[in-house]
């Protein structure tokens, strides 16, 4: 898929979907797609890159993560080590109507659940770095991706019918006006064991972090979410050929100094999908 074709898919998706999407600045509908921009009601535009994004972010974007992070990410993604979790989730929403990867970095989750459903994907990132790595690798029609801030996203009220989160932050007070009112968000958050070999390469027993609780996060969920339900996954996976790209992309590990003699074979995957709906009466959302 050529660029020209990438800005060409793009253009005519907001042309066909502009009802989906509202001005950041503005808050309002957006009404013209003019050659490379996309217009609002009061004249605010975004410019179609080159490769075939739009930046919605107000102000520039921030650089907190590197192109190497990204990198380190992707092949870590692409040996396979979500694969469970991301089979069970493209069963949850094929077909189901319009699905938004809130958090999607650069892209090679979205990329592999595009391939697997039906539905029109939009992925979501603050970072540029990771959206444009994220458009490089696109291959999939119904796909697009967008610099925006999870904080304010560009899409018009309950016009979502699924959102994915995966391991990423969120603002639930967002997710909540955007999501149809039969919509369901699915967050994917670590359990205790997630990666735990290399928290206890990193901490010692008596040290805070050694162990890790995902308790206060699935209370948040259930606070803004209701009939939430919940898929645990636990598996290891081989990694010693991928071992740098797993540590430089993980978080837990930038700071770490490592002993020069470790060397990992395999790694623990232990998730939990949280799958919440609207809660039929109005209650205020928390971020």
């Amino acid at each position: 898929m050529t660029k020209t074709k990438k800005i060409e898919q793009m253009r005519f998706f907001l042309s066909e979907q502009m009802q989906l999407f509202r001005c950041p600045k503005c808050h309002k509908s957006f009404v013209q797609v003019e050659k490379n921009s996309f217009k609002c009601e009061l004249g605010h535009t975004f410019d179609i890159s080159r490769k075939g994004s739009v930046f919605f972010l107000i102000g520039k974007a921030p650089d907190d993560y590197s192109k190497n992070l990204f990198d380190s990410r992707r092949t870590v993604i692409q040996h396979g080590i979500f694969d469970p979790v991301i089979d069970y989730l493209s069963k949850k929403i094929n077909n189901s109507g319009l699905v938004v990867d809130a958090g999607s970095g650069e892209g090679s989750i979205t990329e592999l659940l595009a391939h697997k459903i039906n539905n029109q994907l939009l992925g979501f990132d603050i970072s540029k770095n990771g959206v444009d790595l994220a458009v490089s690798g696109k291959t999939q029609s119904n796909l697009h991706y967008f610099v925006g801030d999870l904080s304010n996203i560009p899409l018009a009220d309950h016009s979502v019918r699924a959102i994915i989160n995966f391991l990423s932050p969120a603002n639930y007070g967002e997710f909540g006006r955007i999501l149809e009112s039969d919509g369901v968000v699915y967050k994917i958050i670590p359990n205790a064991n997630y990666l735990v070999e290399l928290r206890h390469l990193k901490y010692q027993t008596n040290q805070k972090h050694f162990n890790y609780s995902n308790e206060n996060v699935v209370n948040l969920f259930k606070e803004n979410f209701a009939s939430v339900e919940s898929k645990k996954f636990s598996y290891k996976v081989a990694v010693k050929e991928i071992s740098s790209e797993l540590m430089a992309m993980t978080p837990l590990m930038w700071d770490a100094e490592l002993r020069t003699d470790f060397e990992i074979d395999q790694i623990t995957v232990d998730l939990t999908v949280l799958g919440g709906k609207q809660w039929t009466k109005k209650k205020k959302l928390k971020d």
